[in-house]
């Protein structure tokens, strides 16, 4: 078996894989809301807690009419197989490609995908990172043929007939990547969003660790020209939001052994951003900044887990050793923000345990408080796990991550959606905690979201595997019981 290769418990969804060459499009499936008021779509906003249709186009009213509260759409009614199977040839008119057999995809993509984004931080009535990117979509083919691929892709999970359009939109999606990538070279923004569809789709759907690092690898030489660093000082352009989205997938692909963080290390050495790496001096203003700190700290704590393997196999030393006083170091940085967290919160989130039950709205900034501390106390049991210390009050992070869990599972405005789950964080705490309660309700909570990703299904089998290895008195690592369980995969 190959690192990123499931077992036969895991749902073959996650192994779409077109029969081209060098392929990136191997399991391409995603995690955005994107969203187009020209093709008369019911759309998404960034904040995804707010679903506001945009005046529909002549002639396709009639795709307007569907339930904005939709959750999935089953294999009995779905509109009916993929009947169009455009050419890379004829792939310049995007007129052609969105027709009466593939439309509902599309549908289907604004619709269930518009709860994929943990974060908002940004006003109700500005521009729209996905509504932008849609936009974009209607002139750029590689995009739009990567949006059908993940919605073929994504309503897989409950219908395999849909694998075989999926893999045919993710050969179109490559294909005509590396057409325009010649061709229009200077489109940075549009570039950058189709990378970033593919890169969420591989997500979603618990695809190829490989196939993910050579789409960062796109990521990455885009992001090192003039004109995208030009265009990442501008803190409100498209391509800073963009790149900054990847990032938070880049970062936690460094964790547990898996990767290579190529992406945050070429931002890092961007002067503009410099300041989402300076912990000791910055203080960041907008959520979105505070969970990509969050994930930069766990991609810190990844590269030393890294090391120490490294230290413990190498025959040599080929890197500096790993020192408590570094171990002390990232741990305070994670108090500090987590600090800020707690300073800048919403009053009400301080409500007791025995409150949680009054299914209660979260507005948008306690909902943003409840993810970004999740992701923080994450950090500290990852680091637990890489580097046990005294100082680390490993039952207090679990109890906050549950916690903040419950209060987003009884927001009955984010009721069978993917915001009612912190699937990372909810990983970290089972895997944590030895209160056989806890462990059964963390299990549970990851199965009923299995609707939303591939990737959590693999959590839960994994979780599952590794609390049968700790029974037998086996010390597990999380990289290592990929490889025997489920495959390497982006939690």
């Amino acid at each position: 078996m190959t690192r990123d290769q499931p077992s036969g418990d895991v749902d073959r969804v996650s192994r779409q894989s077109p029969s081209t060459p060098n392929s990136h499009s191997t399991t391409l499936g995603l995690d955005l809301s994107f969203e187009a008021d020209c093709f008369g779509f019911d759309l998404a906003g960034e904040s995804f807690d707010d679903f506001f249709p945009f005046p529909a186009s002549a002639g396709l009213a009639d795709f307007t009419g569907v339930d904005s509260a939709a959750v999935w759409q089953s294999a009995g009614d779905k509109p009916g197989p993929l009947l169009a199977e455009p050419s890379v040839q004829s792939h310049g008119e995007v007129s052609d490609v969105i027709n009466d057999d593939n439309r509902h995809l599309i549908q289907h993509y604004l619709e269930v995908i518009k709860g994929y984004s943990k974060v908002d931080d940004r006003a109700k009535e500005s521009s729209n990172l996905f509504v932008s990117a849609f936009t974009q979509s209607l002139t750029f083919p590689p995009l739009l043929y990567a949006i059908l691929a993940f919605s073929a892709s994504h309503l897989s999970i409950n219908d395999p007939t849909f694998c075989d359009g999926a893999s045919r939109f993710n050969q179109l999606a490559e294909e005509t990547f590396c057409q325009y990538r010649e061709t229009h070279a200077k489109e940075i923004a549009s570039l950058l969003s189709a990378l970033f569809i593919r890169i969420k789709q591989l997500h979603v759907m618990g695809g190829s660790m490989d196939a993910l690092f050579d789409l960062m690898t796109e990521v990455v030489e885009i992001v090192s020209t003039k004109e995208c660093e030009r265009a990442l000082a501008d803190p409100n352009s498209l391509v800073r939001r963009i790149v900054l989205r990847l990032a938070l997938l880049d970062a936690r692909g460094t964790c547990f052994r898996l990767g290579r963080g190529k992406l945050v290390r070429a931002l890092e050495r961007i002067p503009a951003l410099s300041f989402l790496f300076a912990f000791n001096t910055s203080v960041v203003s907008t959520p979105s900044y505070s969970l990509l700190r969050a994930d930069i700290l766990r991609h810190r704590i990844g590269e030393i887990d890294a090391r120490l393997h490294d230290q413990l196999e190498a025959e040599f030393a080929s890197s500096a050793p790993v020192r408590t006083a570094e171990i002390k170091l990232l741990y305070e940085n994670i108090r500090r923000e987590l600090e800020r967290c707690d300073r800048d919160s919403p009053r009400s989130t301080g409500a007791q345990a025995s409150d949680i039950s009054t299914n209660e709205v979260l507005g948008t900034a306690e909902y943003n408080y409840h993810i970004i501390s999740s992701a923080l106390h994450s950090a500290i049991l990852y680091l637990s796990q890489v580097y046990p210390m005294p100082i680390f009050d490993v039952n207090q992070s679990i109890s906050n991550i549950l916690r903040h869990q419950l209060r987003i599972q009884h927001d009955p405005s984010r009721a069978n959606s993917p915001p009612s789950i912190l699937p990372s964080s909810m990983f970290l705490a089972g895997l944590s905690t030895t209160d056989p309660i806890y462990r059964d309700w963390v299990i549970k909570t990851l199965r009923e979201a299995e609707p939303w990703g591939v990737y959590i299904k693999k959590m839960r089998l994994l979780l599952e595997a590794i609390h049968t290895m700790q029974a037998g008195g086996k010390k597990v690592h999380i990289c290592d019981a990929m490889d025997q369980v489920t495959g390497r995969f982006l939690m």
